[in-house]
């Protein structure tokens, strides 16, 4: 009985997160009136270009230091 409470309570975790992301997210752009899905979508911007940003950095450390 205790496995199967386990595993509802991962899969309310699995969805919850996402919940909690996209409300933190997307709230201050509402607040500031430029639009839920806006701040969403501001965020998402900016982690691909961070990611982008990272993946050159590592690649010129590979390339210049690590050797």
């Amino acid at each position: 009985m205790e496995e199967s409470e386990k595993k509802s309570n991962k899969g309310a975790g699995c969805i919850t997160i996402p919940i909690l992301l996209g409300i933190c997210w997307g709230l201050p752009s509402l607040i500031r009136g430029k639009g839920f899905l806006n701040g969403i979508q501001s965020n998402i911007e900016a982690g691909i270009s961070l990611g982008v940003i990272a993946l050159i950095g590592y690649a010129l450390f590979k390339i210049f230091i690590d050797k």
